[in-house]
């Protein structure tokens, strides 16, 4: 029954009888302990005791009051009950809705909640506790704020609500309602750059789905003036910024049987910057590829000095994907706080390109920027050895500080949502909100291999002071290690390798010098420009257009010097580049239809713009072992047993039950 299944006068004596004082009325009392007397001895439960006493309360209030029929009130108190139960779940779920985002007040008293986790109580804190600790305090503060809740009910609900069910399917957790990888499309805009502002914080997602994020010179300057803008805004607090994840490929399914389970590497946050795209552009004019390709060099290094120059404003960086050596600076600079994933792979290996030396800033602050020592001759080590030994990855990028926190694809959103609550904090306090919070999300990487060549690496390209001693030391190592660099050297044009090693200035090579250079901060944009001209010098050389053709017949041989051809790269003036730069422009993004992720509330195509991730319909998740498809229930193909999943996290209840003061407005 429902209570609207009652009269307004039984509703009326109900309500008397429900609100008699019993305890003061002394009539009733004297019978009660009558009654209770000759109960003693007797073996009563709880209930029967409690039915007993029911029963003496209605027959008194009956033949004192008004009668009424026990039967019908107990159906009333079961349609209260009910009643209760759903006014309490609705007051619940309006503080689930509840727009704190938009409540300034709320907004306001945060950041000293946020300094008090900082100054200690946070520590050693788990997601979980994080999670738990801003559900308290927005439960404390609608209490305190917006209506009267039961707080310690509330926190039961939530957790009985987001605790699942066990799957009857045993395999069910690696396919049940999972997601899979998938590109994340721009969503409102054809503009390279979608920005977002909210509470001090100012997202920039990048994202050219069709060109794979290339980098072109209108990108590069939308860029620039996105962040340029928002290092002015002074509501603005912090920047993240999150390149979109494209997938190269679809990953091959592996015989796990008779192969070797390896990684495929498929996502990558950009194709870097749109050298091949405009040398095709002037292929039937070459007399123009050097001043077109310098053109976008140019736009590149001049929005590089402006995120150094520029950037007063705490920046986090999000990046899921491979990332491009020849335009690294913008996404590892060390001025951003970099979060990084397992799929995030540099490949720092000197090769022939349109712009083949390694980023030499990147290399020489590492060298003082890393927590641990690193070995001696690790730069030059990574700027002449092959992608097989260079190819770095989560571990390795930590060791030499081009990261600083890394989480697993799984959490990426967990942490950007949770970094993102941090920027309401302003001043020197947002970093270390957001040191807070990266230290919770931290995860251990794995083994550094660069440990396992460490020994190698000091002995050799530490120790080594000219281009023959280093390859006299590498002929006599001869080992696979050696083996490996010196086969990767015969393929590369040897002026261009010798460049790498040549004495400048007293320094014994190009990576020596920006070292020394970059100690000073006041010497950084020589540095970059010092890395600008050797990529230009480069593209003026025979060599570079024998690599355009296709033709590896380098000139100069690897063991006999060629002092002017190594000197050409040193000159202080480049040759003057003829003739109008010819720009690319990428394809327009096409607006796509609007998705919100679900947990950082972004905005994407169908998919996660942070990581990539598109839900899979129900009917294409199926299981890898039974073949049972994905459905609203989990069905166990044996049993037929079912189990709805509810949740995926889950929040401990802390057990407090009051009240003392809101932890927001303190009072």
């Amino acid at each position: 029954m429902q209570l609207s299944d009652f009269s307004a006068e039984q509703k009326e004596v109900f309500t008397e009888f429900r609100g008699h004082q019993w305890d003061n009325d002394t009539s009733f009392r004297i019978g009660l302990e009558n009654i209770m007397k000759q109960m003693e001895g007797k073996q009563n439960d709880r209930d029967q005791v409690e039915a007993r006493i029911l029963e003496a309360k209605h027959f008194y209030f009956s033949k004192t009051k008004k009668p009424f029929e026990l039967r019908q009130y107990i159906e009333y108190e079961k349609a209260l009950e009910e009643q209760t139960r759903k006014d309490q779940i609705a007051q619940f779920e309006r503080l689930e809705e509840y727009d704190f985002d938009n409540d300034e007040a709320y907004l306001a008293g945060l950041p000293n909640v946020i300094q008090g986790w900082i100054d200690g109580k946070g520590r050693g804190w788990s997601t979980e506790h994080l999670e738990n600790e801003f559900t308290k305090l927005k439960a404390f503060y609608y209490a305190k704020c917006v209506e009267n809740v039961d707080i310690a009910a509330y926190l039961k609900w939530r957790k009985r609500k987001e605790t699942p069910a066990a799957s009857a399917c045993p395999f069910a957790h690696t396919w049940n309602r999972r997601g899979k990888g998938g590109n994340a499309q721009l969503p409102t805009s054809s503009n390279f750059v979608s920005t977002e502002k909210s509470h001090g914080a100012f997202v920039a997602t990048l994202s050219g789905q069709s060109s794979f994020n290339a980098l072109t010179v209108s990108r590069l300057l939308e860029v620039k003036e996105a962040l340029e803008a928002a290092q002015d805004d002074h509501s603005i607090t912090s920047l993240l910024i999150m390149p979109t994840v494209v997938e190269t490929e679809k990953p091959e399914p592996v015989d796990t049987i008779n192969q070797r389970i390896r990684s495929k590497d498929t996502k990558i946050v950009s194709k870097g910057l749109a050298y091949e795209e405009t040398a095709a552009l002037v292929a039937d004019k070459p007399e123009l590829i050097q001043a077109s390709q310098q053109k976008l060099a140019d736009t590149y290094y001049e929005l590089v000095r402006s995120v150094i120059n520029h950037s007063q404003k705490p920046m986090a960086m999000f990046l899921n994907g491979g990332i491009p050596i020849h335009a690294s600076y913008l996404s590892l600079w060390v001025g951003y706080m970099r979060v990084i994933t397992e799929n995030v792979v540099v490949d720092f290996g000197l090769k022939p390109g349109h712009a083949p030396v390694p980023p030499l800033l990147l290399l020489s602050l590492s060298r003082t920027l890393a927590e641990k020592k690193l070995p001696a001759g690790i730069d030059l080590y990574l700027a002449l050895a092959p992608s097989d030994l260079t190819k770095l990855r989560g571990p390795e990028l930590l060791r030499l500080g081009l990261a600083d926190t890394f989480v697993p694809e799984s959490r990426l959103n967990d942490a950007y949502k949770d970094i993102k609550r941090m920027t309401v904090c302003k001043g020197s306090q947002t970093n270390k909100a957001f040191g807070f919070v990266a230290s919770i999300y931290h995860t251990y990487a794995g083994p550094d291999k660069l440990e396992v060549w460490k020994e190698n690496i000091e002995t050799i390209f530490g120790a080594a002071e000219t281009f023959e001693d280093l390859l006299e030391r590498l002929k006599s190592k001869n080992d696979y290690w050696s083996k490996t660099i010196l086969s990767h050297w015969d393929a590369l044009p040897p002026n261009l390798l010798k460049a790498t090693m040549t004495r400048r200035d007293g320094a014994r090579n190009v990576v020596f010098k920006a070292v020394q250079e970059s100690r000073n901060l006041r010497e950084v944009g020589k540095v970059l420009q010092l890395e600008s001209n050797l990529n230009a010098k480069w593209r003026q050389t025979d060599d570079y257009r024998r690599w355009i053709e296709n033709k590896m017949d380098w000139t100069g041989r690897l063991e006999e010097p060629d002092e002017q051809a190594i000197r050409f790269y040193f000159e202080e003036d480049l040759i003057p580049n003829e003739g109008i730069p010819v720009i690319y422009d990428a394809p327009a993004e096409k607006p796509k239809e609007v998705a919100v992720c679900p947990v950082t509330g972004q905005k994407g195509a169908l998919a996660c713009p942070v990581s990539g991730q598109v839900a899979l319909e129900a009917a294409t998740a199926v299981c890898p072992v039974t073949g049972q498809r994905s459905s609203q229930e989990a069905t166990c193909p044996v049993t037929a047993q079912t189990s709805t999943e509810q949740g995926a996290t889950t929040c401990p209840v802390t057990g407090q039950k009051s009240i003392s003061g809101c932890p927001v407005m303190g009072h």
